[in-house]
């Protein structure tokens, strides 16, 4: 008979969040268990299922609220990621933390954003980058955010909301308007790095952070429809300031 998993009751109570509309790809499922195996600690997992994407976020809340947990890991329905990102991202004792999420694109871009006095655009997560970063916004493909975060933003509802611009004609994401009301209440936002670089975002194949990279460095390659992704030097180098301007 299996012995039943003992529980480090001193370890954070952790949920895990999954919005969709009804499918998850067996990637994210693998990786779910991996992750669920891996932690020592008490860990649930909430699957809301709708087709309002704002509305299966905020049930999540409340059943994490319901539950106690003490944080929120918010992991969409096509994110691959090691079974020890977890625990990194707890390791970091921030409020919101995630990976960088290459968006499906071509070519591929990173879904964190940036904003300096000395620049403005996607943060791309170099090969030797390491560690945490703040950020303006990032994507909540697979984000950890602590209950205290919920508990603010509550009292200025909603937590999350598609908000259309002033004309009607384009819209705000979930995800940026969330980092936006955390920043609104002093909530700092960041990217990790290390957990970025075995993020997976699974499309017709897996998007990563190399894939950003790449396609950054190979935009005059692929405007003569040469697709074949070759991960050489060359193609994700470190960018010089003139080339980060121009990237961005």
């Amino acid at each position: 008979m299996k012995k039943k998993k003992k529980i480090n009751k001193k370890l954070p109570r952790v949920m895990i969040g999954i919005p969709t509309t009804g499918t998850v790809t067996a990637m994210t499922m693998l990786s779910i268990a991996r992750c669920m195996r891996n932690y020592a600690g008490a860990i649930e997992i909430y699957h809301a299922r709708s087709a309002v994407l704002v509305s299966n976020r905020h049930e999540i809340i409340a059943n994490a609220w319901d539950w106690k947990a003490d944080y929120i890991l918010w992991i969409d329905s096509d994110q691959g990621f090691a079974e020890d990102a977890l625990e990194i991202l707890l390791s970091r004792n921030v409020p919101v933390v995630g990976a960088n999420i290459t968006k499906k694109t071509i070519p591929p871009v990173p879904g964190a954003y940036l904003e300096t006095d000395d620049y403005i655009g996607p943060l791309y997560t170099e090969e030797d980058d390491t560690g945490i970063q703040q950020v303006k916004h990032i994507s909540l493909g697979f984000l950890l955010t602590h209950i205290s975060v919920f508990n603010t933003l509550a009292k200025d509802p909603p937590v999350f909301c598609f908000k259309p611009s002033e004309d009607g004609l384009r819209v705000t994401g979930e995800d940026i308007y969330f980092c936006n009301q955390c920043l609104k209440h002093d909530i700092p936002v960041y990217v990790d790095h290390d957990v970025s670089k075995t993020t997976v975002h699974v499309g017709t194949f897996g998007f990563t952070t190399r894939h950003a990279l790449a396609g950054r460095n190979i935009k005059d390659r692929m405007a003569q429809r040469d697709f074949n992704m070759k991960f050489d030097k060359e193609d994700v180098r470190r960018l010089d300031k003139k080339e980060t301007e121009n990237a961005a």
